[in-house]
């Protein structure tokens, strides 16, 4: 009996999990759909309520200045 209950226990974890990793995926789906929506019918409301336009411009100035300190670094190795 103890066989059958872990089995059906193992079963509802690994099906709890799929539904977990599905709902993750779907809801990106979701927000991308609604993204490409709003740019297709040009809704300035629906493109802000799913893009966070400060953290974005945060997160892309700060990436492009790691692009730039590490492209000098590069060349000193090439140099020496």
């Amino acid at each position: 009996m103890n066989i059958k209950r872990d089995n059906k226990m193992k079963k509802f974890f690994i099906g709890a999990l799929l539904l977990l990793v599905l709902v993750y995926i779907f809801s990106a789906m979701y927000s991308l759909h609604q993204i490409h929506k709003g740019i297709y019918y040009s809704d300035k409301k629906l493109i802000k309520e799913y893009v966070e336009w400060d953290e974005l411009r945060s997160n892309f100035k700060n990436h492009s200045n790691n692009l730039l300190l590490r492209k000098p670094k590069k060349r000193k190795v090439l140099k020496n």
